[in-house]
């Protein structure tokens, strides 16, 4: 179960230029602690958060549009996935082994950033958070990603790269490797931490599923 955006795809700096923009209006400025608050969480948990910060924003389906009129855009210029998370999921895909992606994002997100990578041919095995009653921390993603592939979720092992991933993970009763992405992320609920993964990172759960 690979996590999309941040560490399938190197798309993060993107959402935050997105932001910039959208927030300029209000004439708040997105700072690091912004960043280490938010990375991870669903569009409308983030919204949640700059809105106590101006107190003005509007409700997360009105400032959507304008957000991802944006956001969608750079997408689908290009994103460049992180090549140890490829190389790894190529390894998966060889071995045939099942993959499957669990996002936070909406699922014209998802789209935009799986056509941005050319890796459209993921998208039916993904679910996006605007498909599920709630998106990350709360497993509801996860859970039914293993459905999609019809296998129990403690079989599973999920590749992370945020603390709302892990912990949405990890109460999916997944195993989870994270990937150390931003040096001020918490992950220590993972049941490995990884700085870089490689084709052969989840091989001991592979032959232990269920390791947690």
């Amino acid at each position: 179960m690979f996590d999309l955006d941040g560490t399938l795809a190197d798309s993060e700096h993107l959402s935050g230029a997105a932001w910039d923009r959208v927030l300029a209006g209000y004439d708040v400025v997105r700072t690091g602690e912004d960043d280490r608050a938010v990375t991870g969480l669903s569009f409308a948990a983030t919204r949640d958060h700059f809105a106590q910060r101006t107190g003005t924003l509007p409700s997360a389906a009105q400032l959507w549009p304008q957000y991802s009129d944006h956001l969608l855009a750079s997408l689908r210029k290009g994103v460049q996935p992180f090549p140890d998370a490829v190389a790894l999921l190529l390894s998966l895909t060889k071995r045939r082994i099942p993959v499957a992606l669990a996002s936070s994002s909406p699922r014209s997100r998802v789209t935009a950033t799986l056509q941005g990578m050319g890796l459209s041919a993921l998208e039916p095995r993904s679910v996006a958070g605007d498909e599920v009653p709630l998106a990350k921390p709360a497993p509801d993603g996860f859970l039914a990603a293993a459905r999609l592939l019809g296998v129990p979720a403690y079989e599973c092992i999920a590749v992370e790269d945020s603390t709302p991933g892990v912990i949405a993970a990890r109460a999916a009763g997944m195993a989870v490797v994270a990937v150390r992405r931003a040096p001020w992320a918490d992950l220590s609920d993972a049941t490995e931490v990884v700085d870089a993964l490689t084709p052969t990172t989840l091989d001991p759960y592979l032959r232990n599923p269920g390791q947690a």
